[in-house]
């Protein structure tokens, strides 16, 4: 599922998209998009991350963002994350996991937010988020 958002820096507000992915452990900002709004250079954390393809991502930094989203119903929040800066392709955001989690009571969209996990048989399972 995607949402607009829009990323608070320095220069203003950026209208950005973003994936939300409950199966990604980090949240994640494109290298490109950290160029194009004129983030400052961060101190590069150690390593990378795996893409679900299996593929490994260099880590450039970490970059505090400050975003605002609105719900279906057209309330916008603020809201704030560390994001992992990485080449990746496709939404220009990854917003995973632990943010969906954290603000999992905003209406992303009709009908209720779900996660996917795997059971202890190995199997998929959804689970409700509200």
């Amino acid at each position: 599922m995607n949402v607009d958002v829009f990323i608070h820096h320095r220069n203003g507000a950026t209208k950005a998209r973003a994936l939300l992915d409950s199966g990604a452990q980090v949240n994640i900002i494109s290298q490109h998009l950290v160029k194009q709004l004129g983030l400052p250079e961060s101190p590069r954390p150690s390593g990378s991350v795996v893409a679900i393809n299996g593929a490994e991502l260099f880590v450039f930094g970490e970059h505090q963002l400050r975003l605002q989203v609105s719900d279906t119903a057209g309330q916008a929040r603020d809201t704030g994350a560390t994001f992992v800066a990485a080449t990746i392709e496709g939404d220009p955001l990854v917003l995973g996991y632990s943010w969906i989690r954290k603000y999992r009571s905003m209406r992303l969209a009709k009908g209720d937010l779900a996660l996917a996990h795997r059971g202890p048989d190995r199997s998929y399972r959804s689970r409700r988020l509200r």
